[in-house]
């Protein structure tokens, strides 16, 4: 399968990894890049791995502080977003 990161997923990465080289560093900016591309290998690998959520095809798995949406269709994973748990739940959208 392959996958497809939207615009929306794409920048939070991108926002993630700006935060966490600017406050933390090379090291462990990089790092918890690799925590999320990991994960969504895994997902690629076996696509039923996450939890079922309330919209059709639409699963998510946690890793670390984050959950990586992502919705299952014939040909590929398509990744919706990444949310930082920490968050408020209410300002969620997918």
């Amino acid at each position: 399968m392959k996958i497809i990161w939207s615009s929306s997923a794409e920048k939070t990465l991108d926002d993630i990894s700006v935060y966490y080289l600017n406050s933390y560093g090379v090291n462990y900016g990089k790092k918890l890049i690799n925590r999320i591309i990991d994960a969504v290998e895994i997902i690629k690998d076996n696509v039923q791995i996450g939890k079922r959520t309330s919209r059709a095809n639409v699963r998510f798995i946690i890793r670390g502080n984050y959950s990586i949406y992502y919705r299952v269709s014939k040909s590929d994973i398509l990744i919706l977003t990444i949310w930082d748990n920490r968050r408020n739940p209410k300002q969620f959208k997918i």
